[in-house]
Order: structure tokens, then C-alpha cells, then sequence
């Protein structure tokens, strides 16, 4: 027996179910700019691209709620009869819903330039890394754009299963989440590369690092099956796909804002607790290669002159490696502050007066 879900049943559990999410969104959000604002590498370019990034798709996912309500009302309050109400739901030619589609393609979109710029940021800025990537995002891109248009385009009364719509429809969805999967892929092997040195010199440093990776598997997995959910359900035609068709844009916003707002929340010296012991590991993940002479100190690439002052080095020997680019928070640890910690050492001001 074929399900048959009602329109006036469909859009406002559907509507629901989006502000839910979207008060949920508003949270994530706000952390978010206090992360980017309030933390250690605030002011920095890669910040200002992260907040106008992040800023962009909360508003287009404040957006999509926005047209829902509208949706509510010019479909619940508006009509007559009960008749015209389900002729207004019913109708996918409805400017309200062409706009709601097109917001549903640019959420996707933001979402996925917010996630490349973190693979891009994550791969030292190797852009052929991000290549294939790229064109899922536009692959994406031009597929809902061209559903919106196909929308647009039918009888009214028509569903959103027919051929021509559900063919660039499937396509979005595909494409969606391949591209969200191969990022996340992308993003958690560079963390697990880069730390190899830690794994072999420091293994006791790995626990912050496997968090890091858990964190950006979990957050990506939560946007990953809304959309796997979303695409078996519009697959198989299955009316329940109306239910959850507005939540995803709210998911697909809070998914990359939240491993902001986690990896940034670890960062900050024991924000977690006691279970999220801090100290600094966040702030030491290296993303170009040290090459280590272990047979030969004197090729070393940390500065040998004492074997005191090794601690106050950053490299191999203290877990803490040099350059840190991790979903865009920026951590340099260069030159002066290397000669600051030189200089308030007892030994080397010593050695300094001796010299003098």
C-alpha cells in the first residue's frame, strides 16, 4: 500500500522540525564567533575568512526559515477554503518554494567552500588537493540550481518525484555527499600524516590528536547521514523525505560550524575539563615535514647548543611542532618567541654576561 502523506500534515511537521534545528544552529553559531573572535589566533586572515564564511551561510540558512514561515502563513492563513490551502501546498511552482530551493542550493554551497577552505588550510595550501573536491562543490552546485529551475517550470500540482526534477535532484544529493565524504577523508589522514613524528617520538601527545580526528569525523558524519537519509528517501520516492527536506539546511550549516566551535573550544586551556586535559598539544599540530637525523645531532633541525635547552624548542623532541593551520586557526610559533624563551633561561643569560 502506497503511503500517502497530506500536505497540510507534511509542511508544518517539516516546518517544525527546522526550527528546531535552526534554534540549535543559532547556539552553534554564536559559540562559533566567540571562538573566532575570542581565541588564540583571532585577527588573522584565516579567521576573517571563517567568520565571513561562517556568517554567510548562518544567514542563508536564517534565510531558508525565513521563506518557510512566510510559506506558513501565505499557505495557513491566507486561503478561503480548505481546497485553495492544499492547492497552495500542493504547488511547487510557488515563488515561496522556487526561493526555498535556490537557499537550499546556496546553503549547500557555502557548506562546501567552508570545507574546502579547511582542506585547503589542512594541506598547506596545496590547491591540487583540492581539485576534485571543487568540482563536486560545482557539480553540486549547477545540479540544484537546475532542479530549482525544472521547479519552476512544471505544471502546478506536479511533485517533486517527477523525471525531470528527481533526475538533477538525485545528482545534488550524490554529489553532496560524496563531496562530504571525500573531505573529511582528506581532512582526518592529513591530521593522522602530519603526526606520524609525534606517534613515533611522543606517543603519549596522540590523544589530542586522535580527538581532533574523532571530532572532525563525528561532526561530518552528523550532516553526512541527514543526507543519506534524505537521498534513499527522494530515491525511492518515499513521502517521508518531506519531512526532513528543510531540516538538512540547517544541518548542513551546524555540521561545519560545530568542528569550528570544537577544535577552538579545545584549544582554550582547559575549556573541557579534566577529561580534555590541556596543554597546548591543539597548538602544536605541524604541517610541513622535519626531517630528523637520528644517527647525527649536529644535522639536526632543532638547535643543539644545550641539551637544556631542548625543552624550550618546538620540533620532534617536545611533541610541539613548528606551524599550526588547523581548519583555519592559525598558530605560529616563530622566531621571537623561541628567542624569548632563550633569553629568560638563567643558563643563556649567563653565558651571555660571560661573553660580555
Amino acid at each position: 500500500m502506497k503511503l500517502v502523506v497530506p500536505p497540510t500534515l507534511s509542511v508544518i511537521v517539516s516546518i517544525w522540525m527546522e526550527t528546531l534545528f535552526y534554534g540549535v544552529n543559532i547556539a552553534v553559531y554564536a559559540l562559533c564567533l566567540y571562538v573566532l573572535f575570542f581565541g588564540r589566533s583571532s585577527g588573522s586572515r584565516s579567521n576573517k575568512i571563517l567568520i565571513a564564511l561562517s556568517t554567510t551561510l548562518f544567514l542563508t540558512a536564517t534565510g531558508h526559515v525565513s521563506v518557510n514561515l512566510r510559506r506558513l502563513i501565505e499557505g495557513y492563513v491566507h486561503p478561503p477554503t480548505k481546497e485553495a490551502m492544499t492547492a497552495y501546498l500542493l504547488d511547487i511552482t510557488q515563488p515561496t518554494n522556487v526561493a526555498k530551493q535556490c537557499l537550499v542550493v546556496l546553503a549547500n554551497l557555502f557548506s562546501d567552500i567552508l570545507i574546502l577552505w579547511r582542506v585547503y588550510t589542512v594541506w598547506e595550501k596545496q590547491w591540487k588537493i583540492c581539485v576534485i573536491p571543487l568540482f563536486l562543490c560545482l557539480g553540486t552546485f549547477t545540479s540544484g540550481m537546475a532542479t530549482a529551475a525544472y521547479e519552476n517550470l512544471v505544471i502546478p500540482g506536479q511533485s517533486i518525484f517527477l523525471k525531470n526534477i528527481s533526475t538533477w535532484g538525485l545528482a545534488q544529493f550524490s554529489l553532496s555527499l560524496t563531496m562530504n565524504v571525500i573531505a573529511t577523508i582528506l581532512i582526518a589522514s592529513r591530521i593522522w600524516y602530519v603526526t606520524r613524528d609525534v606517534r613515533r617520538f611522543n606517543p603519549e601527545h596522540m590523544q589530542t590528536y586522535w580527538r581532533v580526528i574523532i571530532l572532525v569525523i563525528e561532526s561530518a558524519s552528523f550532516a553526512a547521514l541527514a543526507q543519506v537519509v534524505e537521498l534513499s528517501f527522494y530515491a525511492a520516492k518515499f513521502p517521508g523525505v518531506y519531512f526532513i527536506a528543510d531540516s538538512s539546511v540547517q544541518i548542513i550549516s551546524i555540521a561545519p560550524l560545530s568542528i569550528i566551535v570544537l577544535v577552538g573550544l579545545t584549544q582554550r586551556n582547559g575549556s573541557w575539563g579534566t577529561s580534555y586535559p590541556t596543554n597546548q598539544e591543539l597548538a602544536t599540530i605541524r604541517f610541513n615535514e622535519v626531517q630528523i637525523a637520528l644517527g647525527a645531532r649536529s644535522k639536526a633541525t632543532v638547535s643543539t647548543t644545550s641539551p637544556d635547552t631542548r625543552n624550550d624548542m618546538v620540533g620532534p623532541y617536545s611533541g610541539q611542532p613548528e606551524d599550526v593551520r588547523l581548519f583555519g586557526h592559525e598558530e605560529q610559533v616563530g622566531d621571537d618567541q623561541n628567542k624569548g624563551d632563550i633569553l629568560s633561561d638563567p643558563k643563556m643569560q649567563l653565558k651571555s654576561d660571560e661573553e660580555m
